[in-house]
């Protein structure tokens, strides 16, 4: 029984021996799995050659300037949207100036070409001469002539007009001074300035005895002193005052386009600052470093933040 006994002892204490022996060299052998900088740089070599680290173009995602963006456009509508890469509104900008501008250029050679057809129409259907005769005639009346008597003759519509030996520039000058003594409430400019033509259809008290239809429309050269019969035109003058306000409102139509043009520079400017600002926010550039894989290893990552 005793020999039992210790044959159970024995083999206990062996067995406890083996079981200790193996823990120890399993821990071991643990040891050296988790803090073998060895293995770890062969498997993390490994890892970088089957999937190495992306490489970035950095500018590519370089902030922009919104002042810089505002400015281009204000200059050239379009241009700052380019810049900050936002294209269908840059054509969309650069379509609309390019409009505005054909249209000004368009809606002013048409009202040069009336305004043409206007003058023209004028100097044929309204006298100056009749005019200048008509003060001439009218500061005689008043003791306001203070020069030789001049001999004039009656036309065909029967107003007086001055012997073309007197009509000369000197004598229009001299004239020219009377008609606010005369009481005359506009001057009629002595070169055929735009205000000339302005004034000939809008005045007719004082200037409609120039056109040469008064007479026979309402059978007196004189009709316009009276200011009841300003607002009965005669067929001449309607078809004058039609081709000014025709000619007017071509000029008027190219520079609302110019103020569109304007329009189109600042709009412009103000959205390439906000789209640059909006560019800005979506995109982003980010390097960062962290420890990779083990705490005592650390590794430098690259990263690219896209914001939406």
């Amino acid at each position: 029984m005793r020999a039992l006994v210790k044959l159970f002892a024995i083999l206990f204490i062996v067995n406890a021996a083996v079981y200790a022996g193996t823990t120890k060299s399993n821990s071991a052998a643990q040891g050296k799995l988790v803090f073998n900088s060895q293995k770890f740089a062969l498997l993390h070599g490994q890892k970088e050659t089957q999937t190495p680290t992306p490489k970035f173009d950095a500018s590519a995602v370089k902030k922009k300037s919104g002042v810089k963006a505002a400015f281009l456009s204000a200059f050239i509508p379009g241009a700052g949207e380019v810049y900050a890469k936002s294209y269908w509104k840059a054509a969309i900008f650069a379509a609309l100036e390019i409009g505005f501008w054909t249209a000004n250029v368009v809606y002013n050679n048409k009202g040069d070409d009336e305004d043409a057809k206007m003058r023209q129409y004028g100097d044929a259907h309204w006298s100056a001469q009749v005019y200048w005769s008509y003060v001439y005639q009218k500061a005689v009346e008043k003791g306001l002539w203070n020069g030789q008597p001049l001999s004039g003759h009656k036309d065909a519509q029967e107003r007086f007009v001055l012997d073309d030996q007197y009509y000369n520039q000197d004598l229009i000058r001299e004239l020219y001074a009377l008609q606010d003594d005369l009481g005359f409430t506009h001057q009629l400019p002595l070169t055929k300035t735009q205000q000339y033509y302005e004034m000939i259809y809008k005045y007719l008290g004082q200037f409609g005895v120039g056109w040469d239809d008064v007479a026979t429309t309402f059978n007196d050269p004189y009709y316009y002193e009276v200011d009841a019969h300003l607002g009965h035109l005669t067929p001449n003058i309607s078809r004058y005052r039609s081709m000014r306000n025709k000619s007017n409102h071509y000029y008027d139509v190219a520079t609302t386009m110019m103020s569109f043009v304007l329009a189109n520079h600042l709009l412009s400017a103000f959205d390439a600052a906000w789209t640059v600002k909006k560019y800005n926010m979506r995109v982003s550039q980010a390097v960062r470093v962290q420890p990779y894989g083990w705490p005592k290893e650390p590794a430098v990552v690259y990263g690219l933040n896209i914001r939406w």
